[in-house]
């Protein structure tokens, strides 16, 4: 029989234990270990529920008999990955008794097998002290092994951030592009058709320019050779008047077609800028040529639907990216533009100072407003009361995140049927917004 004094001095003094007969079949386990083996384990197979890891060798009484008192190493079937050392106690009444405590690698090897500190008796000194301290040392390898690994995470996670929302801004760039590419091609097309005509007429007149030049040429070339009824037939008097007409006429052509070119030239440097993937670069700009960029972008989608007003001050130079900052102002023109429903349409776009370090800019409509209850979701991605296939409900949730990446602000103020005004804050160059 089993001497259940000292069965319960060893419940009493210590945290992880063993007791089995010569046999090998278990008497009784700590609470401890109970956690790991489940309940039933009396009359059950040492290797049924332990195994013996160091030395690799099958638990028999002779092993029992050669490393009494040095530590072996064992483990839980049902808890291969935690490590338990101990030592056997001299036996008495045919009981073997050993007395383990855990080698904890991993903190969360303890939580997996439903431990806890509280495990470890602190009258048991010596085990209880090995044991916490490797408990504290495996938890502070832990820590800097998890550490390291969430630093590389939100490394890999924020460059992921940061190429998605280059992608996503630059789809909302060419989405802006499609959208009003009708227009800009009207645009570019206008000047080049009469820069086309005008070429014609220039091919005509060159003719006329080249038989009157010839005729000058042998007249001075050869004046006294010449009869003078000759030398007056060379240039007939209507011949002269078509050059003086041809003149006063090539002059305006020429105007007109280096303008043309001028306009293309501008349409196609403004698309340029505007569609050019962002590199991100931050510089000190005026806010009037990133006006005058989405200006030229729009006009043609704003033409038609409403007169345009500029009234800018001289205001000081921000600090930010020209493509950006056009995007946003596009994204507003736009959304101004499709706003109004009924004639005069009327469209302003003002900046003043609205303090020492702060520049503002504004774009105000008499188009058809915004209900107050969706002024909230403005700014949320994909939202938009559009109709599926007029807008990708990005316009606005980007332009706010452009505007606070220049550290900046942007500001709604609408009334249903009457119109709306959004504010762009920038800080001036070198300050921020407050």
């Amino acid at each position: 029989m089993i001497d259940k004094k000292f069965l319960a001095q060893l419940h009493n003094s210590h945290s992880f234990f063993i007791a089995f007969d010569s046999k090998l079949k278990l008497l009784d386990v700590s609470a401890a270990f109970r956690k790991l083996t489940g309940p039933e384990v009396e009359q059950r197979g040492f290797e049924e529920l332990f195994q013996v890891v160091k030395p690799r060798l099958p638990i028999s009484v002779s092993l029992i008999e050669m490393f009494s008192g040095q530590l072996l190493g064992i483990v839980a079937n049902r808890v291969p990955n935690l490590r338990f050392a101990g030592s056997f106690l001299p036996s008495a009444d045919d009981i073997y008794v050993m007395v383990c405590f855990p080698q904890v690698t991993a903190i969360s090897q303890l939580s997996d097998a439903n431990l806890t500190l509280s495990d470890f008796l602190p009258h048991d000194p010596i085990n209880f002290f090995i044991g916490t301290l490797q408990v504290k040392e495996s938890a502070v390898v832990e820590m800097q092994r998890v550490a390291q690994k969430l630093a590389e995470r939100k490394e890999s996670l924020e460059a992921e951030v940061k190429k998605r929302t280059q992608e996503l801004l630059h789809a909302e760039k060419m989405a802006s592009i499609g959208a009003l590419a009708a227009g800009v091609a009207h645009e570019i097309n206008n000047p080049m058709g009469f820069i086309g005509s005008n070429l014609e007429q220039l091919r005509q007149y060159a003719e006329v320019i080249d038989t009157a030049i010839e005729h000058m040429i042998i007249c001075a070339e050869q004046p006294d050779q010449l009869p003078v009824s000759l030398r007056e037939s060379l240039v007939s008097a209507e011949d002269i008047s078509e050059l003086h007409y041809i003149r006063e006429d090539l002059r305006e052509m020429l105007d007109d077609s280096i303008d043309g070119c001028r306009r293309v030239n501008d349409i196609v440097k403004s698309l340029k800028t505007f569609a050019h993937p962002d590199t991100g670069k931050m510089e000190s700009l005026k806010l009037e040529e990133c006006i005058d960029i989405a200006i030229k972008i729009t006009s043609n989608e704003i033409r038609h639907k409403a007169e345009l007003t500029l009234d800018l001050a001289d205001c000081a130079e921000i600090r930010g990216n020209s493509s950006e900052i056009a995007q946003v102002i596009v994204n507003l023109l736009i959304n101004a533009s499709q706003a109004i429903e009924r004639s005069p349409g009327q469209i302003r776009v003002k900046t003043f100072m609205l303090a020492p370090n702060q520049t503002c800019l504004t774009v105000e409509d008499n188009g058809a407003g915004i209900e107050p209850d969706i002024l909230s979701d403005l700014f949320t991605p994909f939202f938009t009361t559009k109709e599926v296939g007029s807008g990708t409900g990005l316009g606005l949730s980007v332009s706010h995140g452009i505007m606070q990446k220049h550290g900046g602000d942007i500001r709604v103020d609408s009334t249903p049927g009457k119109g709306t005004k959004f504010s762009l804050i920038f800080p001036a160059r070198g300050s921020s917004v407050i």
